[in-house]
């Protein structure tokens, strides 16, 4: 599925160890992770996909901070 643009989580298991395993989909443009149990340290894990514009976080344990530095690297809106 290397072609995948957009992914729903949302209310899913997902955690931050999931998230490694989304870095091969260098085409993802959309991620939703609302009301899972990702931290700051699941974020470092999607610093590879450049073309991340849009990620969704409500209700989960990423911090203000978390989000600022991954804004940083990427073109992420939160």
């Amino acid at each position: 599925m290397k072609n995948l643009t957009r992914l729903h989580l949302q209310h899913s298991n997902v955690t931050d160890a999931s998230l490694a395993k989304l870095k091969s989909l260098s085409n993802l443009e959309y991620l939703n992770l609302y009301g899972t149990e990702v931290t700051d340290a699941g974020l470092q894990q999607l610093e590879s996909l450049k073309n991340l514009k849009s990620l969704y976080l409500w209700q989960t344990k990423v911090t203000p901070q978390g989000i600022e530095s991954l804004q940083k690297i990427t073109r992420v809106e939160s």
